[in-house]
């Protein structure tokens, strides 16, 4: 499967933005669910817990969220006001990794399907510039001219390397002592 997203980057002006609403990635079974989560930039993401353990919920750049260890079932939402991609992990199990990624407007960006094909209908008329993301923050913009009718666009992320896995307070996973 892939966690690539597509999505236009430059301002749509014909494009009603939607209210911003608020979204649920839960704690469960040791996971983060839904894994993957497409949100509109000022939408809310609360991350409660559902299993019967700590955890913890912090982005890999530290600020957006930071929600410290807990057994709290539904902590306080979190507003994201930055577009882009947000590793989402939990201080205490590595495995536990999620993603949410925030775009200008939701109703013009998609996921990738797993054959790598994707369509976004209703693009404003004109130059726009789309922008491919992927989990480990590496993106390609691809300044297009949207018309009436279907363009097909090749894109390339092809060479990029994600980066380390880190706890919240830099050290790597293996190396962390409480």
């Amino acid at each position: 499967a892939t966690d690539l997203v597509v999505y236009v980057a430059s301002k749509a002006r014909s494009v009603k933005l939607s209210e911003p609403r608020r979204h649920e990635i839960a704690q469960k079974d040791q996971q983060f669910v839904p894994r993957m989560l497409l949100i509109q930039k000022n939408d809310s993401v609360s991350f409660p817990n559902r299993d019967n353990k700590e955890h913890s919920v912090f982005t890999s750049d530290r600020t957006t969220v930071r929600i410290n260890p807990t057994r709290k079932a539904e902590p306080e939402p979190v507003a994201f006001l930055r577009e882009g991609g947000f590793r989402i992990q939990c201080d205490i199990h590595s495995n536990m990794r999620a993603w949410v990624v925030v775009v200008p407007v939701v109703e013009l960006a998609t996921k990738v399907a797993d054959d790598g094909t994707w369509r976004i209908d209703n693009v404003p008329a004109g130059a726009q510039v789309l922008k491919v993301l992927e989990p480990n923050g590496n993106s390609v913009e691809v300044p297009v001219t949207a018309c009436a009718n279907d363009t097909p666009i090749a894109v390339s992320l092809e060479g990029y390397e994600g980066p380390a896995l880190r706890r919240f307070n830099g050290s790597p996973y293996g190396e962390y002592q409480q």
